[in-house]
């Protein structure tokens, strides 16, 4: 495994892993990100196309209307400080306990905030449409459980990303046979909605028997209202362009459900299904190689750009890559996977492959904002994304339904990057406006 790696390191980056400080690290945390991908994402998709075809697209539609719906107003139950947490609790082990109870009880705090919030706002806009209201109401109660993301964040911490992953796949593998049983027994849309709110609360589950089991604990009562204050003030960037990203990423499929209808939400989300599979393999090269070419910068600053750009490189071939092969094969996929219900959803596909390609080079950008001290730009580009991905798919959607959904969200990220590489500051960052003498 280790030689696979350093060829394929040197072959796209020229890095040498015996060269490479807090090696047995990298490896560690890239062989269990790998371990937890390679089993949700076949099984998850499994799942999901039978669903689909169980559900229908009018159904199917509906449950991914409800997630969408909750999931613009989840950022205020996350609060975005995940990344404070790990730094903080890395940077002062002695104050785990205060850390972890006063993130814990913001994190609450924050999913009574949304609970409250979005089935009101649900009651009003669905016109009184009770299955939609108990739908969403099921599906938002699931950050209540997300609260206990603070135990992962400890995890991280630590470099133990083992119990993250053995709670994911635990949660994921356990509601694969509840929704196969549900499926089988011929059980309503409302039972399947339920496993929205059980995965989330299995994964809490395991992740706080891990913490028990390691002889830790916590409690709110070692919160300190000095600690929650600093944590807000230090997450508030991170907070803000978390909730234009995820606005940006949802807004498509809640005008789809209110402009044409739960059908084209339901063809939308088929394709979208498929093209994050694509995304998340990027995301496995992302995470673990970024961080490692930051040890470069202190080393050789020309290097460091050099790594920077290859690594660009390699996202988009990868990315384009994948919209070629997909693009040629939509319709088959489309059909073998959910069936000639979903035909439709082929042409959707073929234009919502090239947002893998924008996510990549934009999640890639963004590491390198932070480790040049510009994440505010990270705020601006977020929010003129989501300010662009509102206006293409209020136009768009009315007019093209599904197609034009996809066209939107891909025109919107692409659009928001290229915007920011027009700020002085931010050209080297970006693939397009960089100094390519150093490659």
């Amino acid at each position: 495994m280790r030689n696979l790696l350093d060829r394929l390191f040197r072959l796209l980056l020229g890095i040498r892993l015996e060269n490479t400080p807090n090696i047995q690290t990298i490896l560690k945390n890239m062989g269990w990100l790998s371990l937890d991908l390679g089993i949700r994402l076949p099984v998850g998709m499994f799942i999901t196309a039978w669903v689909a075809r169980y559900l229908g697209l009018e159904q199917f539609g509906l449950l991914n209307y409800a997630i969408s719906f909750v999931a613009m107003f989840a950022f205020f139950g996350s609060l975005g400080m995940n990344e404070v947490l790990i730094r903080d609790i890395v940077k002062e082990p002695d104050k785990r306990m205060e850390i972890i109870a006063s993130a814990f009880l913001l994190k609450t705090c924050g999913a009574a905030f949304t609970f409250i919030l979005v089935i009101i706002l649900s009651a009003l806009l669905n016109g009184g449409n009770t299955l939609t209201t108990w739908i969403v109401a099921i599906t938002v109660a699931s950050l209540f459980f997300q609260s206990l993301e603070v135990i992962d964040c400890y995890f991280q911490a630590q470099v133990q990303s083992q119990y993250a992953v053995l709670a994911r796949v635990t949660a994921c593998l356990s509601m694969t046979v509840v929704k196969i049983y549900m499926i089988t027994h011929k059980m309503p849309l409302i039972a399947i909605a339920w496993t929205n709110l059980a995965e989330p609360a299995i994964s809490a589950l395991v992740l706080l028997c891990a913490y028990q089991v390691k002889k830790l604990s916590f409690s709110v009562l070692h919160s300190s209202v000095v600690r929650a204050k600093q944590l807000i003030k230090d997450s508030w960037p991170m907070f803000l362009s978390g909730i234009a990203g995820t606005i940006a990423g949802r807004i498509d499929q809640v005008l789809l459900h209110y402009f044409v209808g739960n059908k084209e939400v339901g063809i939308y989300a088929a394709a979208q299904k498929i093209s994050d599979m694509w995304l998340l393999l990027g995301v496995i090269f992302i995470i673990p190689v970024f961080p490692l070419i930051l040890t470069f910068k202190a080393v050789n600053e020309d290097l460091y750009w050099q790594k920077i750009y290859q690594a660009y490189r390699f996202l988009a071939v990868l990315g384009i890559g994948a919209f070629i092969v997909t693009v040629l094969f939509s319709g088959p996929i489309i059909t073998v996977v959910y069936g000639k219900e979903y035909q439709n959803a082929a042409g959707v596909l073929a234009i919502y492959m090239l947002n893998p390609l924008v996510c990549l080079i934009s999640g890639a950008t963004a590491y390198v904002m932070v480790f040049e001290g510009l994440q505010r730009f990270q705020v601006y580009r977020a929010w003129a994304g989501c300010a662009i991905s509102i206006i293409l798919n209020f136009l768009l959607i009315q007019r093209f339904g599904a197609m034009g959904a996809a066209a939107g969200t891909v025109l919107a990220g692409a659009l928001s990057i290229f915007i920011m590489g027009w700020r002085k500051e931010m050209r080297k960052v970006m693939p397009f406006f960089g100094n390519r003498q150093s490659i």
